[in-house]
């Protein structure tokens, strides 16, 4: 695939927020990230499906907690359907400009009548785009969507719910398993961390797992990790990887806009590299925003606190580096893994290989190809193949002693 579609957003923008209003998210500012990593995602995602050698002719986004609620824009562009039926629109319109015209779907699923309703006269303002609506639970209508997927559609799933419930990975299956396709899942980290081992709601989690043997994978993870949420995590992935049938997963962290802490995850899973690459991109743009809107929120507190003295006053309290430590932590642990790879590894494709450090949080192609430019330098590795897709990478073994 190319590595910048014609007619996709530029990777490099002043504005990391995609366009989007911050003002319209006052006090949902992980609401705020999440649209944006959504926004820019689909759309980048979407150009290079549609635009790839041997492309599907459908493509279909399905967003299994649709709402809309809590919406503050006029047009309803703070919303999850309405940021996607827009940017679907804008693909189609680019592509068939160009002489292409795929069939471009969306599939909406709300439980909640009145939000059902106000779905349902809001989706009617994108007619270039096959819409249908659902009233229902997800769950429930996992079998009519995957019904109609086939053999030239592209799939990407948005999974949003409130809470855990409602995503079952055993039920959802069906549409996690379909070829090409890929899904982001919100994983409520903070609740589980809080609650995932409370009788109560045992049902719940282990349906969210898969099955009642967690556990003990859990308690092995956290042992290691040291870290509830870390461990949390990690265990969803790689559940989510072996029912969906996914050869790359990876997560990145929304914060909680006032506090040091994550508020949840996004699960990502894919079976290109080229995913991971987009994946990665997308998160460095819902990085910036999350960190300005930490730090906005740092110096409201601090004028209603302090007055106009000043607003940086206990600044690390905050938890402003809070990026800046979870970054370092995940490069080292990426590091290490590439170290081991030159080590003690085999040949292997270079675009698996970095993908496959990219599973990471915040692993870039960029960091990536700069480590393997630094170990070329020191003759631990060489490069055959001209191509992403023929390029490979060959380790020359542990460093020795002369």
């Amino acid at each position: 695939m190319k590595s910048q579609p014609e007619g996709a957003p530029k990777r490099k923008t002043k504005d990391p927020s995609v366009g989007l209003k911050p003002e319209l998210y006052a006090g949902r500012g992980q609401n705020f990230a999440k649209h944006v990593l959504l926004k820019q995602y689909l759309t980048e995602l979407a150009f290079k499906v549609l635009q790839a050698p041997n492309a599907p002719s459908d493509f279909l986004y399905l967003d299994a907690f649709s709402g809309p609620w809590q919406a503050q824009g006029e047009t309803f562009e703070d919303t999850s359907f309405a940021i996607a039926l827009r940017q679907l629109t804008e693909v189609r319109e680019r592509l068939a400009a160009s002489g292409r015209f795929p069939r471009m779907r969306a599939i909406f699923v709300e439980k909640k009548k009145a939000s059902y309703e106000r779905l349902c006269q809001e989706i009617t303002k994108f007619p270039r785009i096959d819409v249908t609506a659902f009233n229902g639970e997800f769950e429930e209508i996992v079998p009519q969507a995957a019904a109609t997927l086939n053999r030239d559609t592209f799939f990407f799933g948005f999974l949003d719910p409130i809470g855990w419930k409602g995503i079952a990975l055993r039920r959802i299956a069906p549409l996690l398993r379909h070829r090409p396709g890929e899904v982001l899942v919100n994983v409520m980290t903070n609740g589980l961390v809080r609650h995932a081992e409370n009788e109560i709601v045992q049902e719940s989690v282990d349906e969210l797992f898969g099955d009642g043997e967690w556990r003990g994978e859990f308690a092995d993870a956290l042992r290691r990790l040291g870290s509830r949420d870390e461990a949390i995590i990690e265990l969803y992935l790689r559940r989510l990887k072996k029912v969906g049938g996914f050869t790359f997963v990876g997560s990145t962290r929304i914060r909680n806009p006032d506090k040091d802490r994550t508020y949840f995850h996004l699960a990502y899973g894919t079976r290109h590299p080229a995913g991971m690459e987009v994946f990665r991109r997308s998160e460095e743009r819902c990085v910036a925003v999350q960190e300005q809107v930490a730090l906005d929120s740092f110096r409201a507190k601090q004028e209603r606190e302090l007055g106009m003295g000043d607003l940086f006053q206990g600044q690390q309290d905050a938890g402003l580096d809070a990026f800046r430590r979870w970054q370092d932590a995940a490069h080292a642990a990426a590091k290490a893994q590439f170290d081991d790879w030159l080590s003690g590894g085999i040949p292997r494709r270079a675009d698996h290989l970095r993908a496959e450090l990219m599973q990471h949080p915040y692993v870039t192609a960029t960091l990536v190809n700069g480590w393997v430019k630094e170990a070329e330098k020191a003759g631990r590795m060489t490069r055959s193949g001209e191509t992403a897709s023929t390029s490979i990478w060959h380790p020359l073994g542990p460093v020795t002693a002369d």
